[in-house]
């Protein structure tokens, strides 16, 4: 049974009429907690897909900016830092590979032209990471680095609700039934629940 059937299987059964009395103020609570995390999630990345937008309009070259490898390489700066210094540094890995052979000839110059490998490798990943710090300042000036920060900050406290509720251990059947049918029809969650989330709701006995 996937994440979603294991909700829906515990609210087959409808909560009766006037049965709220059921249920606790402790789960309402949670529920309403969840309820207003997902709204503040939903309303802050609302804003920051309309500050993206103006952006990519201020900044169209935004999309194909380039992390330049002084070797002659470029890698294109969206894909992250990680990925552009992996590849950089791959370049210089590949070049000092091939001074095996020149030091058949001359150890003495394969090594000198390994450190001005090394050297100009240091050189050119201090320069991307420049490239990178530039791009944040101007997204940061911009609106959207903060917006992003909001975002990252709602999801964690949208799921962080998430995870209470599920963690609640039911009084009643009515409450089994409440949180189940909750969980089954908020939007945010109609991908289904964590891996966290759902071992907790399944300790929680539901």
């Amino acid at each position: 049974m996937n994440r979603r059937g294991f909700i829906a299987g515990a609210a087959v059964a409808p909560i009766a009429a006037g049965s709220a009395y059921a249920l606790s103020p402790e789960i309402l609570t949670l529920i309403e907690n969840h309820k207003a995390a997902a709204r503040a999630f939903n309303e802050v990345v609302g804003r920051r897909n309309e500050c993206e937008e103006a952006y990519r309009e201020a900044f169209p070259d935004w999309n194909s900016r380039l992390a330049n490898s002084f070797l002659g390489a470029g890698y294109q700066r969206r894909q992250g830092l990680d990925f552009c210094l992996s590849n950089i540094s791959a370049g210089y890995d590949a070049r000092r590979g091939s001074t095996k052979y020149l030091a058949r000839l001359s150890p003495a110059m394969a090594e000198q032209i390994r450190a001005l490998l090394d050297a100009k490798e240091a050189e050119n990943l201090e320069a991307a990471r420049r490239q990178f710090d530039d791009d944040e300042a101007e997204r940061e000036a911009f609106g959207l680095a903060p917006l992003e920060r909001l975002v990252t900050a709602a999801d964690d406290a949208e799921k962080a609700a998430a995870l209470a509720l599920c963690s609640y251990r039911c009084e009643t059947i009515e409450e089994v039934r409440a949180r189940a049918a909750y969980l089954r029809t908020a939007e945010i969650l109609r991908d289904g629940l964590s891996d966290e989330q759902t071992e907790a709701l399944i300790a929680s006995g539901a």
